[in-house]
C-alpha cells in the first residue's frame, strides 16, 4: 500500500509518498480524566468512552532529483491547517485531521537525502472509509459517523434528525422561507473572522441559490443571468450535484461569478449553494449522528423532510 495525503473537500491535490515512511507511530489514547483522592488507595475516573486526538508520527526520507519537490509538496499539506486532510493509512481508509508539525533533519553527511519527521493530528479517533455508503449494515466493531445528509424541507414544521444512540439535531422551521434544500455535514472548517478557521461539527446549511454553470473558468462558478450579489455570501458552500463535490465561496465577484476555494465547477454542471444556519439545536455528543454496530444507515430518522432524503456514512467496516 502506498501512503498519500489529500484534501478532505474540494479538489484532492494529492501528495503520494514516493516510498512509505520507515516508521509510522499510531497511538490510541483514551480521553478521560483521573482525579486522585488524597491519601487514598482509590481514585476517580471520569470518562465518556472517548478517544483523544491521535498524534500520528511519520519518520522517513526523500532522495533523488525530486527530493526537494517531494519535501515541499509534503510539507505544504502539513502546514495547510485551515482545511482538513485525509492521511491514508490503508489503500481505502484514512485518518481525518491536520498536520501538527513537520521537521526537516539537516544532516551534513546525507547530501542526497532529505530526512523528515512529521506529526499529523487526527481529530476523530477512528479510521474513515474511502467511499461513503448510502445503504447497508455497519458490520464493524464500532459506531460509524453520518458524514452527509441531502434533504429537502417539506414546509410543515421543525426538521429533526436522530439516530438510535440518542444523538439528534433540530432545525427550527423559522429558518426556512419555503421548501429549501438542506445540507448536513459531519464537520466543516468555517472562517470565524479575520481568517481564523474553526472546525464545526453537525454543520447545517440551507439552500440560498441553485442553477447550472454556463461556462468553465478555473476556481470559478459562472452562470449568466444569476443574482449572486443578492443571494450568496463568502463562506457559503457550493455543492456540485453533478459529481457530488463541494467547496466554499471565497468571493462574490459579481452577479454572475463566484470565486471558489477549489476548482470543482465546469460548464453544464448543476449546483446548490447553502448558507450555514446557526439556529441548529443539538443533543448529547454535539448532535453528531452515528450508525451503531449492526445498524443500517436507514435507521437515521427525520421529520418534515421529503421522501428523497439521502443519508451517507463513512465506509469504515472494522
Amino acid at each position: 500500500m502506498v501512503m498519500k495525503i489529500e484534501n478532505y473537500i474540494g479538489t484532492a491535490d494529492t501528495f503520494t509518498w514516493p516510498y512509505n515512511p520507515q516508521v509510522f507511530d499510531d497511538t490510541t489514547d483514551s480521553n478521560h480524566t483521573t482525579t486522585p483522592i488524597g491519601y487514598q488507595k482509590h481514585h476517580i475516573i471520569v470518562s465518556g468512552g472517548g478517544i483523544s486526538p491521535k498524534n500520528i508520527i511519520l519518520t522517513g526520507h526523500f532522495s533523488g532529483t525530486s527530493k526537494l519537490t517531494n519535501w515541499r509538496d509534503c510539507s505544504k499539506h502539513f502546514m495547510q491547517t485551515t482545511q482538513l486532510k485525509k492521511l491514508y493509512f490503508e489503500s481505502d481508509k484514512f485518518h481525518l485531521g491536520i498536520g501538527k508539525q513537520i521537521k526537516r533533519t539537516q544532516s551534513g553527511g546525507r547530501t542526497n537525502f532529505i530526512d523528515y519527521v512529521g506529526a499529523f493530528e487526527a481529530i476523530v479517533g477512528i479510521l474513515f472509509g474511502d467511499t461513503e455508503k448510502s445503504t447497508g449494515t455497519n458490520g464493524g466493531n464500532t459506531s460509524t459517523f453520518v458524514t452527509k445528509i441531502l434533504a429537502q424541507y417539506d414546509g410543515t414544521g421543525d426538521v429533526t434528525y436522530s439516530d438510535l444512540l440518542g444523538n439528534a439535531i433540530k432545525i427550527p422551521s423559522t429558518v426556512f422561507s419555503g421548501t429549501e434544500k438542506i445540507l448536513y455535514l459531519l464537520v466543516q472548517m468555517v472562517n470565524s473572522g479575520s481568517g481564523i478557521y474553526v472546525s464545526e461539527y453537525s454543520w447545517v446549511g440551507i439552500e440560498v441559490d441553485s442553477g447550472t454553470a454556463s461556462s468553465t473558468t478555473a476556481n470559478k462558478l459562472v452562470e449568466t443571468g444569476q443574482n449572486f450579489l443578492t443571494t450568496v455570501n463568502v463562506g457559503d458552500v457550493v455543492y456540485n450535484t453533478t459529481d457530488s463535490t463541494y467547496t466554499n465561496v471565497a468571493a462574490v465577484d459579481n452577479d454572475t461569478t463566484l470565486s471558489l476555494d477549489d476548482d470543482i465547477m465546469a460548464s453544464s454542471e448543476t449546483y446548490v449553494i447553502y448558507h450555514q444556519t446557526k439556529a441548529v439545536q443539538t443533543t448529547d455528543g454535539f448532535g453528531i449522528l452515528q450508525v451503531g454496530v449492526s445498524a443500517n444507515i436507514t435507521d437515521i430518522t427525520a421529520t418534515n423532510t421529503s421522501s428523497s432524503t439521502e443519508y451517507f456514512r463513512d465506509g469504515y467496516t472494522d
